[in-house]
């Protein structure tokens, strides 16, 4: 039985070659952080004229008693408090939903809202139509600590705008 030299020499260089690859071992890999959910409208959507922009925002703390635009300047500008960018508004009406992926450096977010733009002031036209926790009739914000193995499904946002939430706002 004759062997071919080729192939045994093509053989042997393979493994040689195999052999000096990365031998650190295999590098754990986890999905980009994120919150998962749904945006559900369960009232007559505003006209598009006051419909400016919906952003989703996640706050590491209660944003209580400031203005939009200190939230803007010394949260959001700076990364603090990071918000997605504006949502698909076109053509929303009562009882359409909205799945949307957040994703997010890992931490404890204490406040999950949807923020609306209504008007053409960017600084104070704000106001906030939903927050993740609360119901159709309690208020009550729910915190999440959001790890870097994963996502946190079912983050489910419900809007009505005929009774908004209580507004952290200062105008």
């Amino acid at each position: 039985m004759r062997v071919n030299l080729k192939v045994i020499a093509t053989f042997v260089v393979s493994l040689v070659i195999l052999s000096c690859g990365d031998d650190s071992g295999l590098v754990e890999y986890y999905p980009t952080p994120a919150l998962v959910g749904k945006i559900k409208f369960i009232s007559k959507v505003p006209p598009v004229d006051s419909l400016k922009s919906m952003r989703i925002g996640a706050s590491p703390f209660y944003p209580l008693y400031s203005t939009f635009d200190s939230i803007l300047t010394q949260g959001i500008l700076t990364g603090k408090i990071p918000v997605t960018s504006t949502l698909n508004l076109e053509g929303l009406d009562s009882g359409d939903v909205i799945n949307f992926t957040f994703d997010l450096p890992p931490g404890e977010y204490k406040y999950i809202a949807l923020l609306h733009q209504y008007g053409t002031n960017f600084l104070t036209d704000w106001q906030v139509i939903s927050v993740y926790g609360s119901t159709k009739t309690i208020p009550n914000p729910k915190s999440l600590t959001l790890t870097q193995k994963g996502k946190i499904y079912d983050v489910d946002l419900i809007v009505d705008f005929k009774n908004l939430p209580p507004q952290p706002f200062k105008k």
